[in-house]
């Protein structure tokens, strides 16, 4: 019991990490949808999110993505 007394939420542990599973989800089916091929999105999401934990929404992560794109065009 007491460690659920440390937690930060009052959800579960488990919707968390949902939550981020949906993200990466959400985040694959953006970039299929600008053109990516479905490898190269899985690349990219697991490449984005493994440099940025604090990513919370698709948008967040989609402002990684065109950054990374720019700085690869440079």
């Amino acid at each position: 019991m007491a460690k659920f007394a440390l937690a930060r939420t009052d959800q579960p542990l488990s919707v968390e990490q949902e939550s981020l599973s949906e993200l990466k989800t959400e985040a694959l089916e953006v970039l299929q949808q600008l053109e990516f091929s479905r490898a190269e999105g899985e690349r990219i999401v697991s490449e984005i999110f493994s440099r940025h934990k604090n990513l919370k929404t698709t948008e967040d992560f989609l402002r990684k993505v065109f950054e990374q794109q720019q700085f690869k065009g440079s």
